[in-house]
């Protein structure tokens, strides 16, 4: 019999949930050979440095697995292609996958409920949070069970392919009796698993109507009656009644000394998936940059210059809190007969930078814009125009499932790359859809 230390995710000032975890144990088993335990205990820093246990964890002795779901750029970039959306969320994912009886003894713990109770022997009988492969495994269970039964539910194993991250389904359809079927077959797909979709929201009242609502996000079975209340889409804030994301920065707190740890840890806090802030973060990542170039230490103050221009940015990133981005790319209610994918790029001294947009033309010759994504890079040896190609080049491999809705007959033609660079001439790309 072995005792392993924990996995790593134990390490650190996280609360254990013991009243969750003793429901999805068991004390009907009979010891064996090959048994482990796992501490369940909280350990603190030692020195500004992680504790660690000596020896062999569980951890060492497993696979992590591969990464079996949608990038987290993708899921954002298909959301915004559905003029009606859907999101949900997989309840309790961990808790509702069983491990089997042979991998049990591998998640055996000892627990008493006081210091002065008796030891108990417990083992785990779902899957486990802060295992290495639990990720891959709950991810995988997911996609084997829409693989199971595609043929019965072909929408909602589609979305399950293209629009779940994790436990996060971000999808939607071009009409509304598209959606609901989505929904329903989503639901049904799920339970086929022994999962339960929560948290369901909705653009369109008439979609929701057709949800459970004790099943619906919190926020959706009222009415939205102001423009402050959001609530978060994989990080990135969504106003379901107007059908737009909202730019939002974190609260940075006040520093005398500005250090290379704070600086980095200011642009590690505005999250920017698709690079709406780009202009703005790329500023701050050129200042850094700096800080690298000097080798000044973590905690060692920069200087005064760099100081100086931090605290202006820093005063000024609040002016982008609260600007909004539409949903989704083709406005609401224009029938779109064309549209194109168009990159522009640019270089500097300082930094790259590229930038997608897409140009749609309707039924009555007007021409609309919507911007897709861009991505800055500070000065390296790479061409000017990389980034633009990188960009297209995913959206191409991104977006080329994707149909469109046969009412409305989209058509595109090839993706326009402009640059100002002498480094590169306009190129076109392949077709998209």
């Amino acid at each position: 019999m072995r005792t392993l230390d924990p996995p790593r995710f134990y390490c650190g000032r996280r609360r254990f949930r013991v009243f969750k975890l003793l429901l999805s144990c068991d004390l009907n088993w009979s010891p064996v050979s090959s048994s482990a335990f796992l501490f369940c205990h909280i350990c603190g820093r030692a020195n500004s440095t992680w504790t660690y246990f000596s020896g062999i964890s569980l951890n060492d002795l497993l696979l992590v697995g591969p990464t079996v779901h949608s990038s987290l750029i993708d899921v954002l970039l298909r959301f915004r292609l559905h003029r009606v959306a859907l999101i949900a969320d997989v309840s309790r994912m961990y808790r509702a996958i069983a491990l089997t009886e042979s991998d049990r003894d591998l998640h055996r713990f000892i627990w008493r409920s006081s210091p002065s109770g008796p030891l108990k022997d417990y083992r785990m009988t779902r899957l486990t949070f802060g295992v290495s492969a639990s990720s891959f495994i709950a991810n995988m269970c997911v996609k084997q069970n829409a693989l199971d039964y595609v043929l019965e539910f072909p929408l909602a194993a589609k979305a399950v392919e293209e629009s779940f991250y994790v436990d996060d389904g971000l999808t939607g359809a071009d009409s509304i009796e598209q959606a609901i079927e989505l929904h329903h077959q989503l639901q049904a797909l799920f339970a086929k698993g022994g999962f339960l979709l929560r948290k369901w929201n909705s653009n369109e009242e008439e979609v929701l109507q057709h949800i459970d609502p004790q099943l619906r996000e919190e926020k959706s079975v009222h009415p939205i009656s102001g423009p402050d209340e959001y609530a978060k889409t994989l990080g990135i804030e969504w106003n379901s009644t107007f059908d737009h994301f909202r730019l939002t920065v974190a609260d940075f707190p006040a520093a005398e000394v500005m250090t290379k740890c704070l600086l980095t840890s200011d642009i590690a806090k505005t999250f920017d998936a698709l690079g709406w802030f780009s202009p703005v973060i790329i500023m701050a990542k050129v200042l850094l940059q700096r800080v690298w170039e000097e080798r000044i230490q973590w905690d060692e103050p920069v200087p005064e210059d760099i100081q100086q221009k931090w605290r202006k940015w820093r005063s000024e990133l609040i002016l982008i809190t609260g600007k909004c981005i539409p949903r989704c790319y083709f406005p609401k209610d224009v029938n779109i007969v064309f549209w194109q994918l168009h990159g522009f790029c640019d270089a500097s001294e300082s930094a790259y930078a590229g930038v997608v947009y897409v140009r749609m033309v309707d039924a009555a010759g007007s021409i609309h814009t919507s911007l897709v994504v861009a991505k800055t890079l500070c000065r390296s040896c790479i061409c000017s125009d990389g980034g633009c190609c990188w960009l297209h080049s995913h959206l191409t491999c991104g977006c080329e499932n994707q149909s469109c809705s046969s009412e409305e007959a989209i058509y595109s033609s090839f993706g326009v790359v402009w640059s100002s660079s002498s480094l590169s001439t306009t190129a076109t790309l392949p077709e998209f859809v």
